[in-house]
């Protein structure tokens, strides 16, 4: 009542007009707020039922060693809760269902990659934990514990998953979930609770948080596939949880996911520190080291023939594609364009798993173009023939990708490979022009500025799995060669020396 009439005057303060009733209101909210209260009620009673049963069946001793498995378990369920409440405002407030469905999916697999490592340490070490913090009386609590795990961590999901449907309103479905799993609950535990006491009614629990988490997954692939566009079904949530949830139970040992889960937030926590500074790496410079110094003067007449016809084509606005022939661009190509299907990216902050549609398009296009990989051939035919304007070409080429494609925003910036290799044409065409006219020190600077931001972007993002191999990560790392050449100084202190661009 307090909190109310505290509501009410600050309402009354800061409203234009004094807040009246409004039945009209009222009958638009009265469905929703039911929806949402039987939800939460039986939700509540979905995980307190089993311990009045517990209680009723077996005794206060047995519903003692049960109560304490279950607060255990639910202090588990702190960090998805946490997740829950901070996406549903979130959600509800984002139109775009396209963006919704993203927003969930990545709070989702974040969510179910921190959990796996902790309900598996918690389940191992449930012993050591009791007996501390109860004492050794209460050890047959640990039993009931270790089954409520695997139904917690599913249940968890879950708690995140759902807010992708509660931010379109409680659908009347969830609420019959809620109100089915329960009864289901209540009508087996009647069957194992008098047969394998506090372990059976854990096992029970787990096997319903488990069915609820496949009822929303259900629930959650069906209005994807039927509400959102193609490309969105492909990224479906619940594929996606499936697909992961498969293969780390059938394929990995614990110890392994731990790691790789510890990894991720270690990557997850480096980015959000680090990319705040791709605006402004930092002071470098760039300093000639001769890492990629091709002997042009042995090449024979063919050669040299093709290089330079190949800088003519570039320099004309025309294009090389593995598997899509020659693609007249022009001199100002649209980098973010998949010229075959004539889709574009639009340039926003995105993730990979973004910019791959299913509408016919393909992400490789742009890709390949911004790799710039023609740009050493410019820099050869210069180095050839002496002459300027295939200097003055790829000069050009690269200052309209950087100021088309700012870091770390549009397709071009959501693969650290795709930078990696980017920066080794950059660093090359570099090495090929050098030394530089002092009239060409604004844009060497510019060029600078961008390979620094090309540097962070990597480390940030770099593509290392402890659960699988990938030309991605060997990418990455030769990117990364490009850029840093160890060396030795005084005391033995190992610094960077960066061939293109150096940190002064």
């Amino acid at each position: 009542m307090v909190t109310f009439l505290w509501a009410l005057l600050r309402l009354k303060r800061d409203a234009a007009e004094p807040p009246k009733l409004s039945f009209t209101v009222f009958r638009q909210s009265i469905g929703l707020g039911m929806r949402a209260y039987v939800i939460a009620f039986f939700g509540f009673l979905l995980l307190r039922i089993d311990l009045l049963m517990v209680k009723y069946m077996l005794g206060a001793t047995e519903a003692g060693y049960y109560s304490i498995s279950q607060v255990l378990a639910e202090n588990t369920m702190m960090f998805p809760v946490v997740v829950g409440l901070l996406l549903f405002p979130k959600l509800s407030a984002t139109q775009e269902k396209e963006e919704k469905l993203r927003l969930a999916n990545k709070a989702v697999l974040v969510t179910a990659a921190l959990m796996l490592p902790v309900v598996v340490i918690a389940a191992l070490t449930a012993g050591p934990i009791i007996s501390i913090a109860f004492g050794r009386n209460f050890l047959p609590a640990v039993a009931p514990f270790a089954w409520l795990m695997p139904g917690t961590y599913f249940l968890g999901i879950e708690t995140v998953m759902v807010q992708l449907l509660n931010s379109e309103g409680f659908p009347p479905i969830i609420v019959a979930a809620w109100i089915a799993d329960t009864v289901v609950n209540v009508a087996v535990n009647f069957w194992a609770i008098p047969r394998y006491g506090i372990t059976g009614a854990s096992a029970v629990s787990s096997v319903c948080y488990f069915l609820m988490f496949l009822l929303v997954s259900a629930v959650v692939w069906n209005a994807t596939t039927h509400d959102l566009p193609q490309r969105v079904r492909a990224e479906s949530l619940s594929l996606n949880i499936e697909m992961h949830i498969v293969r780390i139970l059938k394929q990995e040992s614990p110890l392994l996911v731990a790691r790789e889960a510890l990894w991720r937030t270690r990557r997850a926590w480096n980015k959000r520190r680090i990319l705040g500074r791709l605006k402004d790496p930092g002071c470098f410079k760039f300093r000639s080291v001769p890492y990629y110094n091709p002997n042009l003067q042995c090449l024979s007449e063919h050669s040299r023939e093709l290089i330079v016809a190949f800088a003519d084509e570039i320099r004309a606005g025309r294009y090389l594609f593995l598997g899509s022939g020659t693609a007249e661009l022009g001199t100002r190509p649209k980098w973010n364009l998949d010229f075959v299907s004539g889709s574009e990216w639009s340039y926003v902050r995105s993730e990979c798993r973004d910019c791959i549609r299913q509408d016919g398009s393909d992400v490789k296009i742009p890709f390949e173009l911004s790799r710039l990989q023609f740009l050493p051939i410019l820099g050869k035919a210069h180095v050839l023939t002496g002459d300027d304007s295939y200097r003055l070409a790829a000069k050009d080429l690269l200052s309209h990708w950087i100021q088309s494609n700012p870091a770390p925003v549009g397709v071009n910036w959501t693969l650290a490979m795709e930078a990696a290799l980017r920066a080794m044409s950059i660093c090359f065409l570099l090495s090929l022009l050098s030394p530089f006219r002092c009239e060409e020190q604004p844009w060497l600077a510019t060029v600078t500025h961008s390979l620094a931001q090309h540097l962070l972007y990597i480390e940030t993002n770099i593509e290392f799995s402890h659960l699988l191999t990938s030309n991605h990560y060997l990418s990455d790392v030769s990117g990364s060669i490009a850029f840093h050449l160890p060396r030795r100084q005084g005391h033995g202190k190992e610094t960077l020396q960066l061939p293109a661009a150096d940190r002064s």
